[in-house]
């Protein structure tokens, strides 16, 4: 996933990434009371673009970045004190209570179905002090079963232009997104296929509490609310008591 889509990827998508992050994940560390030295995971960090803005917020954060993606992960080192190659859908490769916070942004946990998702949580508990937090923006059901059913655009660039596609999958429930790259003379360089799942609230909040993981607050990523029609919605999770 993203072999080929990390040498362009923060040019076609840096610009809605990082406000996604600013609105969602960055607010809700701000919020946090100023310590030293905070212990941080960004699990499926990409490119580094949330480590960035995290390290921008507060310098002392210890950030370590996470991806699948090694092409990804080679344009984020400056962002983190560390980075690991892993797959976060297969288990954490972190000790017990290693970190005080957990990220995950720009709807990286979309990419898992309801058993992998199952499994990240429980392994994120056991990564995270007591009391320690998981906060992550998630796409609402609405935006992969309405927006997305049957969704197809175009964007151009100064060397070609890019084709998006999505549909919804409702024999799964769950939406195929293809991301196509031309060149400036229509030849096609490179396909991706991304698929994506999305929980409802009632769901979700029930399989974290099952993992040991308390709801704390969920918001529309844009204001201070929840409403389920929201197309991003925020999360944010403790560590039950251990």
């Amino acid at each position: 996933m993203y072999a080929r889509l990390a040498e362009e990827y923060d040019a076609l998508l840096g610009e809605l990434a990082e406000s996604t992050w600013r609105q969602g994940i960055v607010a809700e560390l701000a919020g946090l009371s100023r310590g030293t030295g905070t212990r941080i995971a960004d699990i499926g960090a990409g490119t580094g673009i949330g480590g960035r803005l995290m390290r921008e917020l507060r310098p002392d954060f210890q950030i370590v970045g996470l991806d699948r993606a090694a092409r990804m992960l080679e344009r984020a080192r400056g962002s983190y004190r560390r980075t690991v190659v892993a797959d976060a859908s297969e288990g954490l490769p972190f000790e017990d209570r290693e970190f005080d916070v957990l990220v995950s942004g720009f709807d990286t946990l979309n990419y898992f179905d309801p058993a992998v998702l199952r499994v990240f949580l429980a392994e994120a508990a056991r990564c995270l002090r007591e009391f320690g937090l998981l906060i992550f923006d998630y796409s609402s059901p609405r935006l992969l079963r309405e927006e997305w059913r049957d969704l197809e655009y175009e964007e151009n660039h100064a060397d070609g232009r890019v084709r998006w596609s999505h549909r919804y999958d409702a024999s799964q429930d769950r939406c195929v997104s293809t991301v196509e790259r031309y060149s400036e003379g229509g030849e096609l360089k490179w396909r991706e296929q991304h698929v994506q799942y999305a929980l409802d609230a009632y769901s979700l909040a029930g399989l974290a509490e099952k993992q040991g993981l308390s709801v704390e607050r969920v918001r529309n990523l844009d204001k201070p609310v929840y409403t389920p029609l929201a197309n991003t919605h925020i999360w944010v999770m403790s560590r039950q008591r251990c």
